[in-house]
């Protein structure tokens, strides 16, 4: 009779809501794997960029100083070396504070050591 029909209906019911949580829960978990590869893409993208970067940073340097070491550069090179040094008296990065004289020692050129200079000077706390 009707008592039958409706417990059918409910167990029906449970059985409908029990299959749709789980079809959520599988769309959920395959939405995190997405998310997770994406993040996944992008940070290898951020690490590729800057190897890049560092590769490129490193060649420049490379080819600097080879221009140096060839006779014409020698005018430039006493020049700039006059320059850095009236920028270091003007900014008093000569009076460093107590650091390893290892990082100090590395700091040879200006351009790309500033942020070193400056962990090595008055504003130990600043870094570039």
């Amino acid at each position: 009779g009707k008592k039958g029909k409706e417990k059918r209906e409910r167990r029906k019911r449970g059985v409908r809501k029990r299959r749709e949580k789980k079809e959520t829960r599988k769309e959920e978990a395959k939405e995190k794997k997405k998310e997770k590869g994406r993040k996944e893409k992008e940070r290898k993208r951020k690490e590729g960029r800057k190897r890049r970067e560092r590769k490129r940073k490193e060649r420049e340097r490379k080819e600097g100083r080879k221009r140096e070491k060839g006779e014409e550069g020698r005018k430039e090179r006493k020049e700039r070396d006059q320059k850095e040094e009236k920028e270091k008296r003007k900014y008093g990065w000569n009076r460093t504070q107590a650091v390893s004289p290892e990082t100090c020692k590395e700091v040879r050129l200006l351009k790309t050591a500033t942020p070193l200079i400056l962990s090595c000077t008055l504003f130990p706390g600043k870094k570039g």
